[in-house]
């Protein structure tokens, strides 16, 4: 079930794409954060370097579902530093997702910033710190 759950996050449908993250985090509810940070966890942090831009948008939207899932130590030390480097990449120049994409709009990223900004804001949010 795993394979298959990683290998729907790359489709090229995004209503496919978003069960396979719900999907993920249904089987993170069920095994346990140990197993999702040896498994789940490195899989999906893997794709923020893909050079498709999809993935590194369906890396994100992951990373902020899995975060209400998984133990803040978790989001902290492993999810948090991936948002944060996918950011800085943005301002230095690699576009990895921008405020007009589908995706951020669907969100309800604001004019001006990008889609990682909010998910920081979000997973800051999750942990109790305000932006």
């Amino acid at each position: 079930m795993n394979s298959l759950c990683m290998a729907w996050l790359v489709d090229h449908v995004y209503a496919i794409r978003e069960a396979a993250t719900s999907n993920l985090r249904k089987l993170v509810e069920r095994f346990g954060h140990t197993w999702a940070q040896g498994t789940i966890v490195p899989k999906v942090l893997a794709m923020a370097a893909d050079p498709n831009y999809l993935h590194r948008m369906t890396t994100l939207f992951c990373i902020n579902v899995l975060s209400e899932v998984c133990r803040q130590e978790v989001t902290t030390t492993q999810m948090l530093p991936t948002v944060l480097r996918m950011a800085l990449g943005s301002h230095l120049g690699h576009t990895w997702v921008t405020p007009g994409s589908h995706l951020g709009s669907h969100l309800g990223s604001h004019l001006g910033h990008t889609w990682e900004v909010t998910t920081t804001q979000m997973l800051l949010s999750h942990l109790g710190h305000t932006w």
